[in-house]
């Protein structure tokens, strides 16, 4: 069980997962914040948890595009949780502006410390 600290939104992204310096899939991303992301379920190998990894958000603005620092939380054929370990100030602020979006009809936001299966 994934215990959240930030408020996480549904989002329509697809992000670039590299492992070991290499990018290893693109995948849908489900929900993001300031903490961490999800990512609907690909053909990739199913990374053990703890394992490193690099997350390149890919805005359709490529000059937004940001690669951040995380770590797998949890992986199943359900999907993948990520916990960022660090993250820019240009990152921070682009999630913000995320979080921040009207959100489309049907879509709420989750609140911060609640428990996720």
């Amino acid at each position: 069980m994934e215990h959240r600290y930030s408020l996480r939104k549904p989002v329509s992204l697809d992000v670039l997962l590299y492992y070991q310096g290499l990018p290893v899939s693109i995948c849908p991303a489900r929900d993001i914040g300031l903490g961490g992301i999800s990512v609907r379920p690909t053909r990739l190998a199913i990374l053990p948890p703890h394992s490193p990894v690099e997350i390149e958000l890919l805005y359709e603005d490529v000059s937004k595009r940001e690669r951040l620092s995380a770590y797998v939380v949890h992986s199943s054929s359900h999907g993948m949780g990520f916990l960022f370990s660090s993250i820019s100030q240009d990152a921070f602020h682009r999630i913000r502006e995320i979080l921040t979006e009207p959100a489309a009809s049907g879509e709420t936001a989750r609140p911060a410390s609640v428990a996720v299966r």
